[in-house]
């Protein structure tokens, strides 16, 4: 409790096969009788065990109460626009990519790194920190020693009474962190790309889909990412805006102009449309999926995804908004190499459905029809 930790488990009951007791699966081991004592190897009775008490889905609940408190209103109810379509593309590994999957897996101290790395692993590149010069060493302040406190000999100390300043004498000893230099190395995060089948699955997609209209939209989960595809698709012939923490423009036109190239509705469409044939816009989701008009692009691929549920969807709006053709269909690309892609993908689901059920969209969200 100290520790600032929940002494329960805090779960969302949504579901029968949530226990209504403890809010564990079914199959969790508080379920189940007996167990296996971890030194022994012998099956003894569980003293945490009782009866698993299926739950009442109590989100689905949420919206008839709010009923006569609030009103909800849906986009699609308020926009006559087209449904949103969309595609999986998988790509399959390579020998060597799995090979270093299992390598992350069997190295890697903590589950949180490993899931990172291995969503680096499948956007193609890994980050790394390189020594870049050297630094005052903020421990020492670069003097190469620090005080220290040392017990008086021959002095008692009784029971747990509090220190004072009588009690011990300061003495100097080498920085345990420089090692007696003063500096210390100083790092910075470089990117290591790869060759990766999503690239291939790439560039066919933007050939087969968008290249016809000039116009495209990628988003990526992470920095490294952004930066190797802005390199690849400036080699294909894009002119590139770049919209995470950066906003930059790559190739003749500058930002401005890059923007009110991608709005289909802006008057100044068709002759940017001829100065700039071929422009595509990257971004991170949460930085480039808010407020921006992107509906010169037929639809938008996810090169990678992150744990984001709402910027995930307003990225996708960024496309399928008012001003766009609305003869034109809008279709979403999400693009699986390893399965942590599918895993922040079923994530985003979840979140998704779980909003859904709490506005009154129940069928749909069992349906999987909503998105």
């Amino acid at each position: 409790m100290s520790g600032g930790v929940y002494p329960h488990l805090v779960a969302w009951k949504d579901s029968s096969s949530i226990c209504a007791k403890c809010g564990r699966l079914k199959e969790d081991v508080a379920h189940k009788q007996m167990v296996r004592n971890r030194v022994t190897s012998d099956m003894e009775m569980n003293s945490n065990y009782h009866d698993f008490q299926p739950s009442i889905n109590e989100v689905e609940k949420l919206y008839q109460r709010m009923k006569g408190l609030v009103i909800v209103k849906f986009k699609k109810e308020c926009l006559d626009l087209p449904d949103k379509q969309y595609q999986t593309i998988r790509v399959m590994p390579t020998p060597d990519t799995i090979r270093a999957a299992k390598l992350i897996k069997s190295t890697a101290t903590r589950a949180v790194t490993a899931l990172t790395r291995l969503r680096e692993l499948s956007d193609g590149f890994q980050y790394s920190d390189v020594v870049v010069g050297l630094k005052t060493c903020t421990v020492c302040g670069g003097a190469k020693v620090i005080e220290h406190p040392v017990y008086k000999e021959n002095v008692e100390h009784q029971g747990n009474d509090i220190l004072s300043k009588d009690d011990f004498v300061m003495e100097k000893i080498t920085c345990p962190d420089c090692g007696g230099k003063g500096e210390v190395n100083q790092y910075a995060r470089s990117t290591v790309a790869s060759d990766c089948p999503k690239d291939e699955a790439l560039r066919d997609l933007l050939k087969d889909q968008f290249e016809q209209y000039g116009r495209a939209v990628l988003w990526a989960g992470f920095t490294g990412t952004i930066e190797k595809l802005i390199t690849s698709c400036v080699k294909l012939g894009w002119e590139v805006l770049r919209y995470d923490k950066q906003v930059k423009a790559y190739g003749e036109g500058t930002v401005d102009d890059y923007l009110d190239a991608m709005d289909l509705s802006h008057p100044r469409y068709k002759e940017l449309l001829l100065k700039h044939p071929k422009l595509i816009v990257i971004g991170h989701p949460k930085a480039g999926g808010m407020a921006l008009t992107l509906t010169a692009s037929p639809g938008c691929i996810y090169y990678s995804n992150d744990y984001s549920a709402q910027a995930r969807s307003q990225s996708e709006d960024r496309v399928h908004r008012t001003g766009m053709d609305d003869n034109r269909a809008c279709v979403i690309y999400d693009l699986v190499h390893l399965e942590t892609d599918v895993l922040v993908i079923d994530n985003l689901k979840k979140k998704r459905d779980l909003q859904a059920i709490t506005l009154g969209q129940i069928k749909e969200c069992k349906d999987g029809t909503d998105r």
